[in-house]
């Protein structure tokens, strides 16, 4: 069913394969499921990325998956949000990991668990970029705002009224 799946949504034969091969070998070495990586993938398209940087995100995000128990969607979501909120290259793996890593981190450190990162920053990114706000510093200041407000659209909601509050 995802090798159809992949044939029926990338443009080419050659690339649909490509995209199959790499797909078996992530799930191989992660023990995540084909079918899951590929809906992240199909997420991070769906998303506007190219095909070279939803392959270099879901590259990325295969082993998070393993370590947090977050979803590919989930994952994507977030990564796509970050990524073009804060200018980060996604198509180049190792800046798609130190995201991903410092997201992850965030949660830990925080009551934000990951799933919840993509909503929240899908809410604040604007207002943290207005701010001049650094991904590191977003994270930041969700994190320590969240020690005092555990509700994920609650928690959103302060930290875009305290973005709001900083732009004025």
């Amino acid at each position: 069913s995802a090798g159809r799946a992949i044939a029926r949504r990338t443009k080419s034969r050659a690339a649909g394969e490509s995209l199959r091969r790499e797909l078996y070998v992530l799930a191989e070495q992660t023990g995540q499921s084909v079918d899951e990586l590929l809906q992240g993938f199909f997420s991070l398209v769906q998303a506007g990325q190219s095909y070279d940087q939803a392959l270099a995100s879901i590259k990325a995000i295969a082993p998070t998956m393993a370590v947090t128990g977050a979803s590919a969607e989930t994952l994507a979501s977030a990564m796509t949000v970050a990524g073009e909120t804060f200018k980060i290259d996604l198509s180049d793996i190792n800046s798609a990991r130190l995201l991903l890593d410092r997201m992850s981190k965030a949660g830990d450190l925080g009551n934000a668990e990951l799933e919840h990162l993509a909503d929240i920053f899908a809410r604040v990114g604007g207002n943290a970029d207005k701010a001049k706000f650094s991904v590191s510093q977003t994270l930041a200041l969700i994190e320590q705002m969240s020690k005092v407000e555990k509700n994920p659209e609650r928690l959103a909601t302060l930290v875009d009224s305290t973005l709001r509050l900083w732009n004025n």
